[in-house]
């Protein structure tokens, strides 16, 4: 006995060292530990029998004690099989913490509750047409799923958005996989079903059909935007904003059926100049296929070769998608799918293309420039140094994209007095609205005309001239230096003579 019992407590400690515990890791114990239960109930029921044994044990030789042990025995695994059913493998030593302390120091789960996660699934409407993105996909997942089921592993756009559901599991979050950036989206969201038991959630299943892409894919969702209910532009891919004259760029639009269509729409791709000109356009169906024949919630990769041509002046374009009814050439209307006004002749603004170098302006570089939450940075500003009460005061900004934010932005900037009271404000999205911050490419200059009127009765004195970036009631934060400075940035001051 003291063998096998030296056996078990050094093999256990042994494989508690390395990091990686799995409950199989033990299994050679159980031989041993059980010879050791048998040893230890028969020497139990031999107790009545021994001649120092107390006069209450002996008389429990009448009642045959092996007999109630193997019945005492037979009640207490029947009572926690019992509990665990139908998930056996549930079940951890309640004198350790249970399945409340289980995650905590091994990996949980064998595929309990995936067969419960499925049939949850298999009760809703068109189930069997469902793509399902599960852990444990070719095993339990997929024996008891109607669905079609594929291993969970979102390498690339397609493979998210193509999935109606996704069935995460309890040792996937435990070892963060597929990866902890996906795991960590996961548990932000509201589940559509849990799989619950013995205290542990086994399973949780989400549903995809409505979502946009989670950040931890490299696709530019900002732009998206539904066309007359029937398509969605879901994200685009532009490996490159800056293009020289004659330069060719292959631009990707990923679309999804929000509908049946019986119309084959054509999908028609402009890149205009501030003032509107056209620099170039390509429509036709979108992927090459008729929209009719479109499949509901299917997703297509829609590629155009964006050529600039080689005589094309250099400055900032704006790259539009739009869809149409070649019948009649009517528009479809469109709308932001994160919500927004309808957009003008149905056309959504997608991203923002220099052409050549960006063109020098009268701009000061800022001694320090203020970032602006994560959106961008304003290291340049020209400001008059002086202005007439009642006239327009014209000021140059200097923006320095440092991401493609979904939200728009607009700029404020305010005149305020030495007390801090504003004295003059203009309010406009960049560039007029011509450049939309949802459409601002990393790495690109923009350098933006306010002009301020000011008050006919403006008093003499210093203005400081504040700029900021809001949205809705919220502004961005802005800091110089590493430094939180507040919520707008001071540029100059003006002084009214």
């Amino acid at each position: 006995m003291r063998a096998l019992t030296f056996f078990v407590v050094f093999f256990v400690v042994a494989m508690t060292v390395p990091a990686k515990k799995f409950d199989r890791y033990v299994l050679p114990i159980f031989l041993a530990l059980d010879v050791l239960a048998a040893l230890g109930w028969l020497s139990l029921s031999l107790l009545p029998w021994r001649l120092d044994a107390p006069a209450w044990l002996h008389r429990l030789r009448a009642v045959s004690p092996t007999a109630a042990l193997l019945t005492l025995a037979f009640v207490l695994h029947g009572i926690f099989t019992a509990l665990t059913y139908p998930y056996y493998l549930t079940y951890y030593n309640p004198l350790a913490g249970g399945s409340r302390t289980a995650p905590n120091v091994l990996f949980v789960g064998w595929g309990e509750g995936l067969d419960a996660a499925a049939r949850w699934l298999n009760a809703q409407p068109g189930s069997e047409n469902f793509r399902v993105a599960a852990w444990y996909a070719d095993g339990p997942f997929s024996y008891f799923s109607d669905s079609q089921a594929v291993p969970m592993g979102y390498s690339s756009p397609l493979s998210w958005l193509d999935t109606d559901y996704a069935v995460t599991y309890i040792n996937q979050w435990q070892r963060q996989l597929p990866s902890p950036a996906a795991v960590a989206w996961f548990e932000a969201q509201t589940p559509a079903f849990e799989v619950r038991k013995d205290g542990l959630t086994l399973a949780r299943v989400y549903d995809l059909r409505d979502t946009l892409l989670p950040p931890f894919i490299d696709l530019n969702t900002a732009p998206a935007a539904d066309f007359g209910a029937a398509v969605r532009l879901i994200g685009v891919d532009l490996p490159q904003a800056t293009l020289a004259p004659g330069a060719e760029q292959l631009v990707t639009f990923y679309l999804q059926a929000l509908a049946p269509m019986s119309t084959n729409y054509n999908a028609l791709v402009r890149l205009v100049a501030p003032d509107g000109a056209e620099l170039w356009r390509a429509d036709g169906w979108p992927w090459g296929a008729p929209t009719s024949a479109w499949p509901v919630r299917e997703v297509r990769p829609d590629g155009y070769t964006l050529t600039i041509p080689v005589d094309a002046m250099p400055g900032l374009y704006q790259l539009l998608l739009a869809f149409y009814d070649p019948a009649t050439l009517t528009p479809l209307p469109a709308t932001p799918v994160r919500g927004g006004e309808p957009l003008p002749a149905g056309e959504q603004k997608v991203a923002l293309i220099q052409v050549g170098a960006p063109p020098d302006a009268a701009v000061t570089p800022l001694a320090a420039p203020f970032t602006f939450g994560d959106v961008a940075q304003l290291s340049g500003a020209a400001l008059p140094e002086t202005a007439t009460p009642g006239a327009p005061v014209t000021l140059q900004l200097q923006w320095d994209a440092l991401a493609t934010p979904a939200t728009d932005y607009t700029i404020f900037v305010h005149l305020v007095d030495a007390a801090g009271a504003l004295a003059a404000q203009q309010d406009q999205p960049p560039l007029g609205g011509f450049a939309p911050t949802h459409t601002w490419q990393p790495g690109q200059r923009l350098v933006d005309a306010v002009t301020l009127t000011l008050p006919p009765d403006l008093a003499a004195g210093r203005y400081a001239v504040r700029v900021g970036l809001y949205a809705g009631d919220a502004r961005l934060p802005v800091s110089q230096e590493g430094a939180t400075v507040g919520d707008f940035a001071v540029v100059g001051e003006i002084v009214v003579p």
